[in-house]
């Protein structure tokens, strides 16, 4: 009988230290699972904020193109002039 109370009391104590085990495993996947929450938002804002980041930057490209089409323009026609200048000084 003492044998038996024994194998009971050994079963109680391995349930117990599996249930305290499980106990921690669970709060912990809690923990992560807040955390992943968390991280998810930052990441939806960090994601809307490179969005508008983006979309400056191709409005910025945008100008440089318009200012660079213009100073292409603004020495061809300072060449034209510089040649007609040329020929005038030549003849």
């Amino acid at each position: 009988m003492s044998q038996i109370l024994i194998l009971l009391i050994q079963d109680n104590l391995i349930l117990r230290r599996i249930l305290f085990r499980l106990y921690h495993m669970e709060e912990s996947m809690e923990n992560n699972a807040r955390t992943i929450v968390q991280k998810n938002k930052e990441l939806a804002e960090l994601r809307k904020e490179q969005k508008k980041h983006e979309k400056a930057l191709e409005a910025a490209r945008a100008d440089q193109a318009k200012a660079k089409t213009t100073v292409m323009q603004a020495e061809k026609a300072l060449k034209k002039v510089d040649k007609v200048l040329e020929g005038k000084v030549n003849s």
